[in-house]
């Protein structure tokens, strides 16, 4: 209801020329607004840029006039009180680059419409209501860097598609109903720098492909179905600082590659059916910070002396088979540690 030019207005940003001025940015996150998302803001056929995130909007979004936005690029809605599903009409924005959408009150299905978005470049739906599949048709986003669908309610089988993302260096599909395997052609994503999959009912063997991602530095795995031994190709991954399996039905020994983990802090394993002794190579990892191998039944013998070459503070090994050498070097050094749990000193 002002009198002001409009690009004078708070949060408007305007193209000027051509006639009269057409908005071509609207700024208005966290302003507290309140209300339903007009249909009127589709009519800006010049807008690049919509930021409208952490407002009180609600109700659901238009279902028709998306393609009324042919030069948008950014849409940020972020942190709303919206329901009701993703429109299927957004797929027709043709230049967008980025959307973000995560805590607004999304629900339903995922439009696999979101496909057709060849030049997206980040979608961040996490922390949504969002139900059903992912749809097979996001592995045609080639120039995604960042797929966040955290959150959901997500359910059935990871895409073998998204082994398609040849730009992606984030993938967070953790806590959802997803089931069935890790898909082998995730260790396609040649760039990918965080994978994480916790969280979920996934089953089947880690594939061994994941090794090849040289990029890789968090890789989270842990509560899910996972079976079969760990793969020894993890340990070519030379940048990894994270790995956490923890809570899963994993088997066989853990593998002495592992200590070639140069980067690695963090090494969780616990709840799992491993058995043997722990490899001595563990105790190359001079960056370790933090070792939990605990409730591993079928982890048996001494703990390895060359452990006491590493600077832990966290280090469980509890219901275990396994014991620690009486040797004074080796106790004073599990004394030294702050979070320590485990089992008996060797006979």
């Amino acid at each position: 209801m002002s009198e002001a030019s409009i690009g004078l207005w708070h949060g408007v940003w305007i193209r000027a020329g051509g006639g009269y001025p057409q908005v071509e940015r609207l700024y208005l996150s966290a302003n507290n607004l309140e209300g339903a998302f007009p249909a009127s803001v589709l009519q800006l056929s010049k807008a690049e840029q919509l930021f409208l995130a952490g407002n009180r909007l609600t109700g659901r979004l238009p279902t028709f006039g998306w393609e009324r936005l042919p030069e948008l690029r950014d849409l940020n809605l972020y942190s709303n009180q919206l329901t009701g599903p993703i429109p299927a009409g957004m797929g027709k924005l043709s230049n967008l680059e980025s959307l973000w959408g995560w805590e607004t009150g999304f629900d339903g299905l995922i439009p696999p419409e979101l496909g057709n978005l060849s030049k997206l470049r980040t979608l961040r739906l996490h922390s949504n209501d969002l139900s059903g599949p992912i749809p097979p048709e996001l592995g045609n986003l080639s120039n995604l860097l960042w797929l966040e669908l955290h959150d959901n309610q997500l359910s059935g089988r990871i895409p073998t598609e998204l082994g398609g993302l040849e730009s992606l260096t984030e993938l967070h599909l953790f806590e959802n109903a997803l089931t069935g395997p890790i898909p082998s052609s995730l260790g396609d994503l040649a760039d990918l720098e965080m994978l994480q999959l916790h969280q979920n009912q996934l089953s089947g063997p880690i594939p061994a492909s994941l090794g090849q991602l040289a990029d890789l530095w968090y890789l989270r795995l842990d509560f899910n179905k996972l079976s079969g031994a760990i793969p020894k190709d993890l340990g070519r991954l030379q940048n990894l600082t994270h790995l956490a399996l923890s809570a899963n039905d994993l088997s066989g020994p853990i593998p002495p590659e592992l200590g070639g983990l140069k980067e690695l802090k963090v090494f969780f394993a616990w709840g799992n059916d491993l058995v043997g002794s722990v490899p001595p190579e563990l105790g190359e990892l001079s960056m370790l910070d933090s070792l939990s191998i605990a409730s591993n039944p079928g982890l048996t013998g001494p703990l390895p002396i060359e452990l006491k070459n590493l600077q832990l503070t966290t280090f469980t090994w509890f219901d275990t088979g396994l014991c620690a050498p009486s040797d004074d070097a080796f106790q004073a050094w599990l004394a030294s540690i702050e979070d320590h749990s485990g089992g008996p000193t060797c006979p």
